[in-house]
């Protein structure tokens, strides 16, 4: 289920709880009215019923007094006039009441009332009536007045808050809760996505450094000592034969150098190289070259006499050879390369100081020494 589908049922929910509400007021409020409607006919009827008690009383006085007069002649006469005159107000207000003394039952106690009375009670009667008249007006005048309800205790806050809370409230509730799980979780989900991307970004940065780093190490110059070529002369001045050195340097790479200088430094001396010695060079001793793909360059000769060599070979001389090439390659921000090599002669095969034939094959053979070899 997606979100705009749980969305749409809390809005349905909400508009039904609403109207439900809204039914509910509707039924409270005529309820009221309902219930006021047979009050109020009650005590209007409640006056018409003592009305035609009254009538009825005045009624069965009339005719008791009638047949008394006909049997009493004229004492009959003056005793009616009185009663006359009381039953003339009466009938005044009878015609008010007629209608609704039809639609009323007579009860028990009425038809005993307009049952005959004794003579001797007439004037009991007369004295009570205006008793029961002031009697039966008093229903009449609690009735028109509205009878206010039993006091009741006042609701508090708790009630207040408890009871006027509605069921749109409490849909609207979860219906926020609901909006805040959901945003925590996109929240969580953003974090996640954000994490990845970023981990993502940090790995394609270190795969294109990477990727940088080999195509720099497969492309660019890389310069290192290849090897010595070996000549060997005779000095006219001395009549004796020299050896000349050349130290020939090899560019690996596929790109050219910039820059190049080749430096190289030859020493014979009575003694081994001392430990951490500085292997000095002098600008003489440096040569400019260029370097092309897989290209071969040569740095400064350098040459050894036959008994120097011969020294050397029975261990009383020691011959070094020391230098460096230093350089560019075509790639931006890489700095400055630098190849350092230090060679001794190591051992020599043959007769340095007899001609070179078939059976005179003089070889010198270089090792590295322990301290500066190193290349970047």
């Amino acid at each position: 289920m997606k979100v705009r589908h749980v969305f749409a049922a809390l809005l349905l929910a909400c508009s039904v709880g609403q109207s439900a509400l809204a039914q509910e007021e509707t039924a409270s409020e005529s309820k009221p009215e309902a219930s006021a409607a047979p009050a109020s006919a009650a005590q209007e009827r409640k006056p018409h019923s003592h009305r035609s008690h009254r009538t009825r009383k005045h009624a069965a006085k009339t005719s008791t007094q009638e047949q008394e007069s006909g049997t009493s002649g004229t004492s009959g006469t003056v005793a009616d006039a009185p009663a006359k005159a009381e039953s003339a107000p009466a009938e005044k207000t009878e015609p008010v009441n007629a209608a609704p003394e039809k639609s009323v039952a007579a009860s028990p106690e009425q038809r005993a009332a307009v049952s005959p009375p004794p003579a001797g009670n007439a004037a009991v009667e007369k004295t009570a009536a205006p008793a029961a008249s002031a009697q039966d007006v008093q229903p009449v005048k609690a009735a028109a007045e509205p009878v206010p309800p039993g006091a009741q205790p006042q609701p508090g806050w708790l009630d207040h808050f408890l009871y006027q809370i509605k069921a749109t409230d409490v849909l609207l509730a979860l219906f926020a809760g609901l909006l805040v799980m959901i945003a925590r979780a996109q929240s969580r989900r953003l974090e996640q996505t954000a994490q990845a991307t970023s981990d993502t970004a940090q790995a394609a940065q270190k795969t294109a450094r990477t990727a940088e780093n080999a195509l720099v190490a497969g492309q660019r110059s890389f310069m290192f000592l290849r090897e010595f070529k070996t000549f060997l002369h005779l000095d006219d001045a001395t009549g004796q034969y020299r050896w000349t050195l050349h130290p020939v340097w090899e560019n690996s790479g596929n790109t050219p150098t910039k820059g190049l200088e080749i430096t190289t430094t030859y020493r014979l001396l009575d003694e081994p190289l001392p430990p951490n010695y500085d292997f000095p060079s002098k600008q003489q001793d440096m040569v400019a070259a260029i370097a092309g793909p897989r290209a071969l360059v040569e740095g400064a000769p350098g040459s050894i006499s036959a008994e120097e060599l011969a020294a050397v070979q029975q261990g009383t001389k020691y011959f070094y050879i020391w230098g460096k090439a230093e350089y560019h390659d075509i790639f931006d921000g890489t700095g400055k390369h630098a190849t350092r090599f230090c060679n001794q002669l190591m051992q020599v095969i043959g007769d340095p100081c007899a001609p070179i034939g078939e059976h005179n094959m003089v070889q010198m053979m270089f090792g590295f020494h322990g301290e500066n070899n190193s290349a970047d």
